[in-house]
């Protein structure tokens, strides 16, 4: 009783703008309220099977609790109300990711892909790891990929990179420390893609400039 009394009194009713859309199988999304207070959140299946766009303004029911020693927010129901534009991402350096001194938690970087690859803890995600200046900062990302063969190759591309400044503990044996955390692969953005691809888009799930 007392704990059915916990997760009714923690329900978040509020009113936010999408900055990361649901556009991956995951079911993650990401919102900023009218506070701009950033929620890193996982759509139910009571939320139905809409679908958002950058831009979006939502109206958010959120159950944020812990599960298995994570603490998730998960939405019970989204409404979308409107639309603005998109979100304009901060640029900072690598230096100040790692660091956490950041001016905005969402923020991009520009550098070079110095690697990309699956997690090893959950499938489901890439990290990519960006050389910026005279730090590489990490970029984490679901990916809706099923074979390891449709990972893009980008090593050595110029991108651009837009997330949310986090820090996670991932798994026992893996402690990422401050990363960049985003959706999809579309918040991977390709300004030069690298010598052994030649010119154009480096892979079809990738937005390019």
């Amino acid at each position: 009783m007392l704990f059915a009394a916990f997760l009714i009194a923690t329900l978040l009713n509020y009113e936010g703008t999408v900055i990361f859309p649901n556009d991956d199988p995951t079911g993650l999304i990401g919102i900023l309220d009218s506070s701009n207070v950033f929620h890193r959140c996982i759509l139910t299946s009571e939320a139905g099977s809409i679908r958002t766009q950058p831009g979006d303004r939502v109206e958010v029911l959120e159950n944020p609790r812990y599960d298995w020693m994570h603490f998730n927010r998960y939405i019970l129901s989204l409404r979308v109300t409107g639309h603005g534009p998109a979100y304009a991402f901060k640029p900072v350096s690598a230096a100040q990711v790692n660091s956490g001194n950041v001016p905005s938690r969402l923020v991009s970087v520009t550098g070079t892909v110095h690697d990309i690859y699956r997690d090893d803890a959950d499938n489901r995600f890439i990290f990519a790891v960006i050389n910026s200046g005279s730090e590489s900062v990490l970029w984490a990302s679901a990916c809706g990929l099923d074979n390891d063969s449709d990972i893009p190759n980008l090593i050595g591309s110029t991108v651009k990179v837009n997330g949310s400044v986090s820090y996670d503990r991932h798994s026992a044996h893996r402690n990422c420390g401050n990363y960049l955390w985003s959706v999809s692969l579309s918040n991977l953005i390709v300004l030069s893609p690298p010598r052994h691809l030649g010119t154009g888009i480096a892979h079809p799930r990738c937005q390019s400039e």
